[in-house]
């Protein structure tokens, strides 16, 4: 007989068992269990409880208001429902996995050392609904996974992983604590009006994915970093980083975003401009109770209702003794307009004017005879007068060549061109300065191009020269040209007047120059030739 009980005993604590709801309605009957066998209160971790009922299990005190501790397995499969209508269930050291859906009433679902796996969803409807008492449990929410906190709390403990795709959503006055360890958003976290979400002692925040803030945002601790985005209406309560590569959207299209603490802008800024009221026609940042600002990063200007007939706005305000730094942003305005951004005492503000011409393309082309075709595209002009075109040999010093009119204001495409019958040879630089009515002007983009000679040719011989040198030029340009020779910095070092009779003539110089390697432009009848020139 001992024999037979400790075979018995030795076998019950060997091989794991599976306790499956397959029925509909109360956890405490055992008809809805497969085989009549309801789970123990206490689930060792060899063990594995599964909802896969054809109705709702209904979780309703069935031990005495005992906790059931589980350390093994509990699955509720998908399309599958548990209700935890009263007492309590403790994922001590096991794994919680809800495919399908969990609803938390009164004490609901506490997880200690345990791992919650949410691909489905998780209604959070009790006080405690979901909580971390001890340790360090995590809660992980997949790509097709949502928590929604209904009014009440969940406190995590551990770490928070939510993947793209998947949702935590704090409504109704609800609250999200997390403690120690890291939050990391590849999702979505919807923090709703009234609500708060809670960083407390060490816990930090990696968001790279849409972080929105409509109640209040607190940190106790640790730090906020990530590529994602921070927009809402709500309140941050803390100094608040926007990090490189971010985006800072407040409110909700549009809307104000307020900031407890300082607020530096290193990220990106994304503004939506209407004719209007701050927080109800255009975005704004407050900045609160005496707190700094420093605008830095990237302003994103956007008009979401179409081009407002105010031109300035402010989008960030201090309050108290705070001040505000102008960081040097860089303002990104709707295509054919540009404006300013500069600090106005406790306010930044933004300008913006419609562009005098939206300039599509320009471009420059050689033809067969070696001029130069000049061609150009407007979208749309406003009081444009004209388009003066200047040509350089050196992008620094410009010389007018030629007058365009423009077509004064339209709103239709516009084509325009030039013939520079007469390039420089080698290298030509064209800009175009575009003209208003009232005498301003703009400068477009700049193209370059480079021609060849086609009258003749021109050199040294010999080079490299070690004593006497000739200069050989065979053309049909005649007269008086001049000859400059440069160092290697671009200083004239010598200039030699050139009489050119005939079309091959052979000139004896007389150079004055110290070893060193030369450049050389000669000029004649407006043709020009350059040579490099070695002195040995």
């Amino acid at each position: 007989m001992l024999c037979f009980i400790l075979t018995f005993l030795f076998s019950s604590m060997c091989f794991a068992n599976t306790y499956t709801f397959t029925g509909s309605g109360s956890w405490a009957s055992s008809g809805n269990w497969q085989g009549g066998i309801i789970p123990p209160v206490d689930v060792p971790n060899t063990d594995t409880i599964i909802i896969n009922g054809t109705g709702a299990c209904n979780f309703d005190n069935p031990y005495d208001d005992s906790y059931m501790m589980v350390d093994g397995i509990f699955i509720i499969y998908t399309g599958k429902t548990l209700n935890l209508n009263s007492g309590n269930i403790r994922i001590t050291v096991g794994v919680l996995i809800v495919d399908g859906t969990l609803n938390l009433y009164t004490d609901g679902m506490d997880y200690d050392n345990g791992t919650v796996n949410i691909a489905g969803t998780v209604n959070v409807n009790a006080e405690d609904g979901l909580y971390s008492y001890n340790n360090s449990g995590s809660v992980n929410v997949y790509s097709t996974g949502t928590i929604h906190v209904n009014g009440f709390e969940i406190f995590v403990r551990g770490a928070c992983n939510i993947a793209s795709g998947g949702l935590i959503e704090i409504n109704s006055g609800g609250t999200y604590w997390g403690y120690l360890g890291m939050i990391t958003n590849n999702g979505t976290i919807i923090n709703g009006s009234g609500c708060t979400f809670l960083m407390g002692y060490a816990n930090s925040l990696t968001n790279n994915g849409v972080f929105t803030n409509n109640g209040n945002f607190e940190k106790e601790g640790g730090t906020v970093t990530g590529a994602g985005m921070f927009n809402g209406s709500g309140t941050m309560a803390f100094d608040f980083i926007n990090p490189v590569g971010a985006t800072f959207s407040p409110g909700n299209s549009p809307g104000c975003t307020s900031i407890d603490g300082d607020f530096v802008n290193n990220g990106n800024l994304d503004i939506e401009l209407a004719n209007g009221s701050a927080c109800t026609n255009y975005d704004q940042v407050q900045v609160l109770n005496g707190h700094n600002a420093t605008i830095g990063g990237t302003i994103n200007i956007t008009f979401p209702s179409g081009v407002p007939a105010t031109t300035t706005f402010t989008i960030v305000t201090v309050t108290g003794a705070g001040s505000i730094t102008d960081n040097s942003p860089t303002i990104n305005w709707p295509t054919g307009y540009s404006g300013t951004g500069s600090v106005v005492g406790q306010s930044y503000q933004v300008s913006f004017g419609l562009l005098p011409v939206e300039l599509v393309r320009f471009k420059a082309a050689l033809t067969e005879t070696n001029k130069v075709a000049l061609g150009w595209v407007t979208a749309s002009e406003t009081n444009n007068a004209a388009f003066q075109i200047e040509r350089s040999t050196d992008s620094k010093n410009w010389e007018n060549i030629g007058t365009v009119l423009g077509n004064g204001t339209s709103q239709v495409q516009h084509d325009y061109s030039f013939t520079d019958n007469s390039p420089h040879y080698h290298i030509n630089y064209y800009r175009l300065k575009q003209e208003d009515f009232n005498g301003q002007y703009t400068y477009s983009n700049i193209v370059n191009i480079v021609t060849e000679n086609t009258n003749g040719n021109a050199g040294f011989l010999p080079n490299p020269t070690s004593g006497s040198i000739r200069l050989y030029i065979e053309s049909t340009a005649t007269g008086s040209g001049s000859l400059k020779l440069y160092d290697v910095t671009g200083k004239i070092v010598q200039e030699i007047t050139i009489q050119q009779e005939g079309i091959q003539q052979y000139h004896e110089l007389a150079l004055d120059l110290p070893s060193g390697i030369y450049f050389s432009i000669l000029a004649i009848d407006g043709q020009e030739w350059k040579q490099r020139l070695i002195v040995e």
